[in-house]
């Protein structure tokens, strides 16, 4: 209940929320290229222009896994850091809504603790979130014993009940034993949302541009 946390936690989802707008095709373009996105989207029978469904479609886990696989399995894990530490550069650069930043920025003066909860790679989502001083949760990729990437999705894919589900996770796991005491705001923007805002103590809808 409000006034009885003894710790606030601000989280934020990234795409549409965080960012002006969807982050997974332009950091596969920029880590794969073109021909190889283009042949995975095939693949998977989604075409280039309705790529940023891929995460928001009916049939968003299977294609997501399934597009991931294509692109990325079988590439080195430093590697896929390398490009997940400089696509968060780049974001932080260009890519993120000033609106939803001032929001950041003031629980950040607030001295509440700041966390990212993405359907997005956690490859890129953690590094960003720690260049603006937070932690990010992610969805996170399968690694071989080769520490090659298999492109499989570990676990689940971080949207709906698993964001509730991952950030309780990382509440108990930095400190707070009983998720349900700690003051949560929580900023989305999509139906994928829906389930964290539910859970916050105060939720806030972003509108898409």
């Amino acid at each position: 209940m409000p006034g009885t946390a003894t710790r606030t936690v601000a989280a934020f989802d990234l795409d549409g929320t965080l960012t002006r707008r969807d982050t997974l095709l332009p950091f596969l373009l920029a880590t794969a290229g073109p021909l190889a996105v283009t042949k995975g989207l095939v693949a998977v029978g989604l075409p280039l222009t309705q790529a940023v469904l891929v995460d928001s479609n009916s049939r968003r886990g299977d294609m997501k896994s399934e597009l991931l696989r294509r692109v990325l399995g079988g590439r080195d894990l430093e590697e896929l850091r390398v490009a997940g530490q400089r696509y968060a550069h780049k974001l932080l650069a260009t890519g993120l809504r000033e609106t939803t930043l001032e929001q950041w920025r003031a629980h950040a003066a607030e001295g509440h603790d700041l966390v990212i909860v993405s359907a997005s790679p956690e490859l890129y989502v953690h590094p960003l979130a720690v260049l603006l001083g937070g932690i990010g949760l992610g969805t996170r990729l399968q690694v071989r014993p080769d520490e090659k990437v298999s492109g499989e999705i570990e676990g689940l894919n971080c949207r709906g009940p698993e964001k509730v589900r991952r950030l309780d996770e990382w509440l108990r796991e930095s400190g707070s034993a009983d998720p349900s005491t700690v003051e949560v705001y929580a900023y989305g923007d999509s139906s994928g949302d829906d389930d964290l805002l539910a859970r916050a103590t105060w939720s806030t809808r972003m509108g898409r541009r």
